[in-house]
């Protein structure tokens, strides 16, 4: 019966005003377009246009069906545009996973430029830090997890996104403050402030405390790394953070960075994303500025540089 093609007929006819012009816009022949609503109007039994000189003119039904397709039309060509975009991947919902405590402030700024550059696609931030991002990304629970901790590739991508130093973060007036560097025998005695990880997941400790069978003096487990740096900064203890965070608040709080051991300790960050969903349009883009390849954000320029901003001097 009536259907969505019918009422792209009548309105080109009702703008255009004759049969050659309204076929030529729906790219149809005369004869077919001719067709089409005869059909309709013998199933119908009304007439929907009579001859009006070298034009067409509407009748009360065609008419009455005109300002039905002129009111749902719209909504079925917005539906077909948000499906291709959908398709194309620049519309969606982009949930992401975060195991890593101190990424929380370069991700929001990598959000703020997406956001930006993809009106259409809406993120949701899973803050969750202690619950299993691997298996959230196995079940389907996040469709991206910013991880430092790779684990074997099976059904995930890891893209990289930049490399970092983990420095040990101590007040200005700390004994440590003058060194190049600490080693594991400068930790019993000392406080040491983490977060509430379990040890297996603490790099302080499975890459530099523990081959040496070392513990600090006592561990205190904080949630916030904004109440980390000021227990630092009040010399409450000593810290493990990322170089881009201890040079961006070193002067405001009046800390140190220092290397762990000799060499240092480096990290890469992640983002894990499944195989399957890597060429989603918008996950590509994700990645893009999470990397600094999107315009609107600089390319992060090493140690001691926090991604979006303009390096501080040590």
């Amino acid at each position: 019966m009536l259907d969505r093609g019918h009422l792209e007929i009548l309105r080109a006819l009702d703008e255009d005003g004759t049969l050659t012009t309204a076929a030529r816009r729906l790219c149809l022949s005369q004869p077919a377009l001719s067709h089409r609503i005869g059909k309709l109007e013998e199933r119908l039994k009304v007439a929907l246009w009579e001859k009006d000189g070298r034009g067409v003119r509407l009748t009360q039904a065609g008419r009455h069906l005109t300002d039905l397709g002129k009111r749902i039309l719209p909504d079925f060509e917005h539906a077909e545009k948000s499906v291709r975009a959908f398709a194309d991947g620049k519309k969606g919902l982009l949930r992401i996973g975060v195991e890593c405590y101190p990424c929380f402030e370069w991700l929001m700024n990598v959000i703020r430029g997406f956001l930006r550059e993809l009106p259409d696609v809406d993120i949701d931030v899973v803050q969750r830090f202690q619950f299993s991002g691997h298996e959230a990304m196995a079940n389907r629970q996040i469709d991206l997890l910013v991880t430092a901790d790779p684990q074997a590739k099976g059904i995930l991508h890891y893209e990289p996104l930049f490399d970092y130093e983990l420095l040990l973060a101590v007040a200005a007036k700390h004994p440590f403050s003058a060194r190049k560097f600490v080693v594991p025998a400068d930790f019993p005695g000392q406080t040491v402030l983490t977060y509430p990880l379990g040890i297996e997941r603490l790099d302080l400790f499975t890459r530099f405390l523990n081959p040496a069978s070392v513990s600090p003096g006592r561990q205190v487990p904080i949630e916030a790394t904004e109440v980390m740096l000021q227990m630092v900064s009040a010399g409450r203890g000593i810290c493990t953070l990322p170089d881009w965070i201890v040079a961006k608040h070193k002067r405001d709080l009046g800390l140190a960075g220092i290397r762990l051991g000799a060499k240092g300790l480096s990290k890469r960050l992640h983002a894990a994303v499944r195989k399957s969903d890597r060429n989603i349009g918008y996950i590509r883009e994700f990645l893009a500025f999470g990397k600094g390849e999107s315009p609107g954000r600089p390319r992060m320029r090493g140690a001691g540089t926090f991604p979006g901003e303009k390096a501080t001097k040590q």
